[in-house]
């Protein structure tokens, strides 16, 4: 009797822990591959070739690591307020597959601090993708992304530096404002390239920031 119990005891405890490492690294019956955040919500392309990232799902970790494909396909997009107004996600890991990130997807995620771009080129950026996220304090851009968009860090009161690549030619109104701590500018591009990207109104952080070419 009792060693059947110890069986039992040791049967439950190795399937809690197998349990516990396929959430925290991905579950392959349901496409996730490992290292990868499980439960999120994805979206089927129409002509199914790939999958938009929908939504946070039924995922509860705070550090979200996106993965570069699901059941096999791409993961290419995350759509427009995916990750809206979560207070809990403090980090943010995005693969290279991403090249489509949609308006305010970050909007008001007021714990975020991290946020991670493995790489790969950023074809598109929306406007308030990360307004409001006020525990943000520094950001690398990926190359390819051709304009920084309205209001998209705006508010990001705790950011001190970001990385801005050569792609940029173009940042919009507004897209920096409140952003009052904004001390470094690290621009992958010359000085003269810099003085070429058309900057819009309520942008004064810009000029205020220390800026470092070529970096």
């Amino acid at each position: 009797m009792k060693k059947t119990l110890t069986a039992i005891i040791l049967s439950l405890a190795a399937a809690a822990t197998l349990s516990l490492g396929m959430a925290a690294c991905g579950n392959p019956d349901d496409g996730t591959p490992a290292g990868a955040t499980n439960g999120l919500e994805y979206t089927l392309s129409d002509d199914g070739t790939y999958y938009t990232l929908a939504g946070i799902g039924t995922a509860t970790e705070t550090e979200i690591i996106i993965p570069e494909t699901y059941r096999d396909l791409p993961v290419t997009e995350i759509e427009a307020d995916a990750f809206r107004s979560n207070k809990d996600i403090t980090a943010v890991t995005i693969p290279a597959s991403i090249t489509t990130i949609g308006p305010a997807v970050f909007n008001d995620c007021s714990s975020l601090e991290s946020v991670t771009f493995e790489g790969g080129e950023l074809d598109s950026l929306g406007n308030f993708a990360f307004i409001n996220c006020t525990s943000l304090t520094e950001i690398a851009l990926p190359e390819g992304i051709p304009t920084i968009g309205t209001y998209t860090f705006s508010g990001c009161s705790n950011l001190t530096a970001i990385t801005i690549p050569a792609s940029v030619t173009s940042i919009e109104a507004s897209a920096f404002t409140l952003c009052n701590r904004l001390a470094t500018i690290n621009y992958r591009g010359s000085r003269t390239q810099w003085a070429g990207i058309d900057i819009e109104d309520q942008n004064e952080a810009l000029y205020e920031a220390n800026i470092n070419y070529n970096s």
